[in-house]
């Protein structure tokens, strides 16, 4: 039995994004070859159609999700290559004890408009062509509230919904990538050797653990071994207000209950696009949270809460309109985070809170990227005459902020790519090692 260090030992040195049409491609080639099945789970809201690729008659079920927010597709070059080696290797695929099914990408209009950095995994190019939906675009986080019959599932949750009730999956696997502050897990389920072992992958990997977890960890979090926490479970009391428009996928199971089976193992390896190989350090923490203060909110955020946002609505198409939805909704949520990286730095080592706050400049930068893009796709209709001329102006001002926060100490130099082979290994090692403890339950 070939072990996943095995398998994973032919991964290809070279390794690139591919965009959705080439991903598109592989899966039509896939249709008549035996033992793989091709279904339609749903289009989006484009109406390219959302396929799921399964292979393997295990008795335990496995759901990969590919690109589960557009800007992380790391997942999607560890989908294509796995899919790859189970069609051409009965015997392998056998060996996992698993039925596999994958999504390559849940969100194929939202990964497109990412496609400028793809060939270049760098900070400049990844500002220059960022985009990610609002939540309440967002297929993982935009499930249906019991209750709520007034509610209407964007295309990509009822794809996403309908790939669930298929798959049945003992493990849902969500393919996320980190901008950056090191490699860090989730798992929905008290496993302190898998917790371990994953841990353990990812220092093999020579990438350093994110011990904080998301940019400003929530009660939702507790550590199971450095840098893997333990998602627990999310109570949905309606006379609550959510924080999310619509519930998370793990929500949204655990209200279906029985309906859907039993819950699944819930995992996501967050593996970085970037390192923060910064030798500098800020002289305090009080220092460095006054500077990316002031770069974030005195800057790019401020100039964007105004005026500059609101000439973009008139006259908008719908791609425009993702943009602006996006861009006012990221505005305050990169406020919030930074208003509470005051109460992170008392629990953080020094290191560790200043790579968070490096980190926490890249999402701050988030809403200046869009606004520039867009302001950029206005600027060249020139049926609006005078509107887009003011788009001309605020795409030069974005511009000129984005290139000076890209040359300022916090950001010149520190960042840079993750090689996309480790971070596809160290994805795909843990995705392996929670289908083998799925498998080793049944």
């Amino acid at each position: 039995m070939m072990t996943a260090e095995a398998l994973i030992s032919r991964l290809p040195d070279l390794l690139a994004i591919p965009r959705f049409a080439e991903m598109r491609e592989r899966t039509r080639r896939l249709c008549g070859r035996s033992g793989v099945e091709v279904r339609v789970v749903g289009e989006d809201r484009e109406g390219e159609p959302i396929e799921m690729v399964s292979l393997g008659d295990g008795p335990a079920s496995v759901l990969l999700i590919g690109a589960p927010h557009p800007n992380e597709p790391i997942g999607c070059i560890g989908i294509e290559w796995l899919i790859e080696q189970f069609a051409s290797d009965a015997g392998l695929l056998r060996a996992t004890g698993c039925r596999w099914h994958f999504i390559k990408a849940i969100e194929p209009y939202a990964l497109k408009q990412n496609e400028g950095w793809f060939m270049r995994p760098e900070v400049a190019p990844y500002l220059q062509h960022f985009y990610r939906p609002a939540f309440s675009m967002q297929a993982e986080y935009s499930f249906p509230p019991a209750g709520d019959a007034s509610w209407q599932p964007v295309p990509e949750n009822e794809a996403y919904q309908q790939a669930l009730r298929l798959a049945r999956p003992d493990l849902l696997a969500s393919l996320h990538n980190a901008e950056g502050s090191g490699a860090f897990y989730f798992i929905s389920r008290d496993d302190e050797a898998l917790a371990r072992r994953l841990s353990a992958q990812a220092l093999a990997r020579g990438l350093p653990l994110n011990l904080l977890g998301e940019e400003a960890p929530d009660v939702r979090e507790a550590p199971l071994a450095p840098g893997v926490f333990l998602l627990l479970d999310e109570v949905c009391d309606p006379a609550l207000p959510r924080e999310l428009p619509g519930l998370s996928v793990t929500a949204w199971l655990a209200e279906q209950g029985a309906q859907m089976g039993p819950r699944p193992l819930f995992l996501v390896p967050e593996v970085p696009l970037f390192l923060d190989r910064s030798t500098g350090v800020f002289a305090s923490m009080e220092a460095g949270l006054d500077s990316v203060a002031a770069m974030a909110l005195d800057g790019p955020l401020g100039a964007l809460l105004g005026e500059p946002l609101d000439a973009m609505a008139p006259s908008a198409t719908p791609v425009e309109l993702y943009y602006v939805d996006a861009i006012r909704e990221a505005v305050p949520l990169s406020r919030k985070l930074l208003a509470e990286l005051p109460a992170l730095k008392t629990r953080a080592r020094p290191e560790h809170f200043e790579a968070q706050l490096r980190a926490q400049v890249l999402l701050a930068l988030r809403p200046l990227a869009m606004a520039r893009r867009v302001a950029a796709m206005r600027a060249s209709r020139t049926e609006l005459g005078a509107l887009a001329g003011r788009a001309g102006a605020i795409e030069q001002a974005c511009a000129r902020e984005l290139a000076a926060a890209l040359q300022s100490p916090l950001l010149r130099d520190a960042f840079q790519p993750v090689p996309l082979r480790t971070a596809v290994a160290m994805q795909l090692e843990a995705v392996l090692a929670t289908a083998e403890t799925v498998a080793g339950l049944k």
